[in-house]
């Protein structure tokens, strides 16, 4: 009743206590932070500030909710997001696919498994990978470090087929590609 007097940053306020809250060791209700997420990202109102702020806290607390209901609004949250922000979440999601963990990939194939959302994040993607070229570790083999830019822009060239099919493809597919792309990043 009251969100609509909020200004963007108190809303991105109470989206991270909500995410917090859905946590299994949160001291808050899991049903109610469910809801206070739901309110905030689904009735109409101003814009979000800090949205890779969510997207980190996301990240972060993605494995340690277990409560099936809170998961699925919480990755229902991130494609609300990706859609309505696709720079901000691919530009963040990025920086935590790093390590490529099992929390990471389930965000991408979370965000590329609904048709609107993974036109949006892929061809933020594409954008990405095309404005920056892959960064050389330190501890990169030289052999691998010629198979990586190899690889990208290889991937740089086929994105955008693939983003044209991901329209038609179905789960199974969708899943490929998020390991390929895993991989190559």
């Amino acid at each position: 009743m009251f969100g609509k007097y909020f200004n963007p940053s108190e809303r991105m306020d109470f989206l991270l206590t909500a995410i917090e809250g859905m946590r299994d060791t949160s001291v808050h209700d899991s049903v109610a932070a469910r809801h206070m997420l739901h309110v905030i990202l689904w009735v109409p109102s101003p814009s979000l500030e800090r949205v890779s702020e969510a997207l980190t806290s996301v990240y972060h607390n993605l494995d340690s909710i277990s409560e099936p209901l809170a998961q699925h609004q919480l990755l229902k949250a991130l494609v609300v997001l990706g859609d309505q922000y696709s720079e901000e979440v691919v530009t963040t999601l990025l920086g935590c696919s790093l390590s490529c963990d099992s929390v990471a990939v389930e965000m991408w194939r979370v965000l590329t498994s609904h048709p609107k959302t993974a036109g949006k994040v892929l061809r933020e993607l594409l954008d990405r990978l095309q404005e920056r070229p892959l960064r050389q570790h330190h501890d990169i083999s030289q052999q691998e470090a010629g198979v990586a830019p190899l690889a990208v822009g290889k991937l740089q060239h086929q994105l955008p087929i693939v983003v044209e099919q991901l329209h038609e493809a179905d789960r199974d597919v969708i899943s490929n590609v998020i390991t390929v792309l895993r991989d190559t990043l």
